[in-house]
């Protein structure tokens, strides 16, 4: 299944890379970015597997080891990626796992 990320998604993604970029590293922002990537790419072969979002006809997947949702809707022919969300909090992001593993 085709995996769509909208504009709003595609910008409030480079934001959070952004934020992670200015408080914390360039390594640490490319593994951000990777991680939103690939959770949000990972739908194609199972995209109902995130719990039912908050607002209608959405579902919400969290990115692996970071504070964010991806927010998602299910079409018959695609997924289209919302936005991810949250983790605009240092705190969080501070305990966030952005190792090398």
């Amino acid at each position: 299944m085709l995996v769509h990320r909208t504009k709003p998604a595609a910008d409030n993604s480079i934001r959070i890379c952004d934020y992670t970029l200015e408080h914390f590293n360039p390594a640490q922002a490319r593994r951000a970015a990777l991680a939103i990537l690939e959770t949000a790419e990972s739908l194609n072969s199972l995209p109902n597997r995130g719990r039912q979002g908050r607002k209608a006809n959405t579902r919400e997947l969290m990115a692996p080891g970071l504070p964010h949702l991806i927010v998602y809707r299910v079409r018959s022919s695609a997924i289209d990626v919302l936005a991810p969300s949250g983790g605009s909090n240092r705190r969080l992001l501070e305990r966030a796992d952005l190792s090398d593993d």
